[in-house]
Formats: structure tokens, C-alpha cells, sequence
């Protein structure tokens, strides 16, 4: 029979997996949504636990988000002068709507896909 504690972890385990799936997930809309010209934008996406990096060094986003644990921050920054214009000004046929609005919109679907 499982203890307690036993079934604590279980769920803790399986609050970390749906943590870390829809954090990567979102990620991918978002850098996916973004659109490509020279490649510059979409490559400076910057994933990190804590506050947002906008050094647009880019990075792996599953060694990032493989780490999470409840109660962290994850941030995706883009220090790119000209992404706020692509986001809110509609300045991509490619992306008209932005990239990072409309992918946040989904959060919700994210998270109930990868709850198991």
C-alpha cells in the first residue's frame, strides 16, 4: 500500500511533468510563430528559470525547462529592438497578430493537454 508520502511525491512528480511539457510547449508556438526574415528574431528567443534574459543569446529550451520545479519562474525574453513593433504593431504579414499573444491565449489547452 502507498503511504502518504509516497503519493505526495506521485503527485509532485506529476505536477513537475505538466509544468515542464507545457512550458516547452509554449515555447515552441511562440518561437515557431515568429516570424523569420533573417532568422534573427526567432533565434534570439532566450529561455530561463527566474526573470526573462534579453541578451538574445537564445538557448536550449528543453535544458531549461527539463530543470523547472513547482513554485519557479520561467521566462522566455527576446532583447531584439524591434520585437515589440512585430508583436503589437502588426508589422508581419507573417505574424500579424504577434507571436507571443497568441500563444499565451492557449495556456490554458497547454496545461489540460499535459495533465495526466
Amino acid at each position: 500500500m502507498a503511504t502518504l508520502g509516497d503519493l505526495i511525491r506521485t503527485y509532485q512528480n506529476r505536477t513537475e511533468d505538466m509544468l515542464r511539457l507545457s512550458c516547452a510547449e509554449l515555447s515552441a508556438l511562440v518561437i515557431t510563430r515568429t516570424p523569420v526574415d533573417t532568422g534573427v528574431l526567432q533565434k534570439s528567443w532566450t529561455p530561463k528559470k527566474g526573470e526573462p534574459d534579453y541578451s538574445n543569446r537564445g538557448g536550449s529550451v528543453d535544458a531549461v525547462t527539463n530543470t523547472l520545479e513547482v513554485g519557479d519562474t520561467y521566462s522566455l525574453g527576446n532583447g531584439q529592438p524591434y520585437v515589440g513593433v512585430i508583436e503589437y504593431e502588426g508589422h508581419s504579414q507573417q505574424a500579424p497578430a504577434g507571436m507571443l499573444r497568441v500563444s499565451t491565449a492557449e495556456w490554458d489547452d497547454i496545461v489540460a493537454r499535459n495533465i495526466r
